[in-house]
């Protein structure tokens, strides 16, 4: 996993409602946040979005940041239990979901 990961909390949070927005690899750093326009129907919704980020690795197997939707983290990565998913998980019940 990346460590940017921006979060849109352009007021105070909700904790009842966090979304996820996972980007594909087109939408590295923080350009995914800009341009989805996740963040305007955020705001009209009363959402807060996190925008977790894979970190580019040749060595791992993603050179472009792909989220894991092959198997670069292991044979689990489409459960819950895999690496990428716990941290998502981890990081949403950190906003209070």
């Amino acid at each position: 996993m990346g460590v940017n990961r921006p979060v849109q909390p352009r007021r105070p949070i909700d904790r009842s409602s966090p979304c996820t927005g996972l980007s594909d690899n087109k939408f590295v750093g923080s350009r995914f946040a800009r341009e989805s326009h996740l963040n305007e129907y955020a705001d009209t919704n009363n959402l807060v979005i996190l925008y977790p980020q894979t970190d580019i690795s040749l060595l791992r197997g993603h050179p472009q940041g792909c989220w894991d939707w092959w198997g670069y983290t292991g044979s689990d990565y489409a459960q819950k239990s895999a690496p990428q998913m716990r941290t998502i998980v981890n990081e949403v019940q950190a906003l209070g979901g």
